[in-house]
């Protein structure tokens, strides 16, 4: 089971992650727990696919949140689409 992190740690995490500009397995862990931060670190950290934050993306509890950041992470990651098909976290 994943630990939880408040949002002001994981906030923090997330800065100190932007800061260093560079792949850090250990924050990559903690930003994997949380469907937002996850979204974030792909988008503004790696400038693509965050494979370890997806499953937390897509199996978030908050229906319309879940439904956001799934349409807003295949936009701008398409190529992840076919894995999410194949892992049948999605439908076609």
């Amino acid at each position: 089971m994943k630990k939880k992190y408040s949002k002001k740690s994981l906030n923090e995490i997330y800065e100190a992650a932007a800061k260093i500009k560079r792949r850090e397995p250990r924050l990559e862990q903690i930003l994997s727990t949380d469907p937002y931060f996850s979204f974030l670190y792909a988008r503004d950290v790696l400038y693509g696919r965050f494979e370890e934050g997806e499953a937390t993306i897509v199996n978030c509890n908050k229906e319309v949140f879940q439904d956001v950041l799934e349409r807003l992470y295949l936009k701008l990651f398409p190529e992840a689409k076919a894995d999410w098909i194949a892992k049948g976290w999605i439908t076609v």
